[in-house]
């Protein structure tokens, strides 16, 4: 939900909010996670230093007047770093609050519409293809 100001333009900080957000569904949905707990955990790095969610590690690497900057890695290997208003991370609720308003990441909504093959339904060499699996039994012997 965007603040609008004056002649319809969008305020500075409405942009700044729905940047965040919109990277944050991103991020969230890349990895699986719900981007609610994404934003806590980047709260509790900021208090803390460091947080993990997933397979993912948040360190908080930098605080200034305005921002915290953040790097988070998955098993040592650097995924991304940005900086985050502190405007933001002192308002975890209004921005978990906004979520709601975005539409879910196009990967998130190709999984919604239904697009899931069971195993022996895959064929050599398909592309964009993500397999989830839970291993039910194994035979002995």
């Amino acid at each position: 939900m965007y603040v609008k100001r004056g002649r319809g333009r969008l305020s500075h900080k409405s942009i700044l909010y729905a940047d965040f957000i919109e990277s944050i569904i991103l991020i969230a949905g890349k990895y699986d996670l719900d981007p609610k707990h994404l934003i806590d955990a980047l709260v509790e790095a900021w208090s803390y230093e460091t947080s993990h969610l997933g397979n993912l590690k948040i360190t908080c690497r930098e605080i200034n007047e305005d921002s915290a900057t953040f790097l988070v890695t998955e098993e040592e290997k650097a995924v991304f770093q940005f900086p985050i208003t502190l405007e933001i991370l002192n308002k975890p609720e209004y921005v978990k609050d906004q979520i709601q308003h975005f539409p879910p990441p196009h990967h998130a909504q190709r999984k919604l519409e239904g697009n899931q093959r069971k195993i022996d339904q895959l064929s050599y060499r398909m592309r964009g293809v993500d397999v989830k699996a839970k291993v039910m039994e194994l035979p002995m012997g």
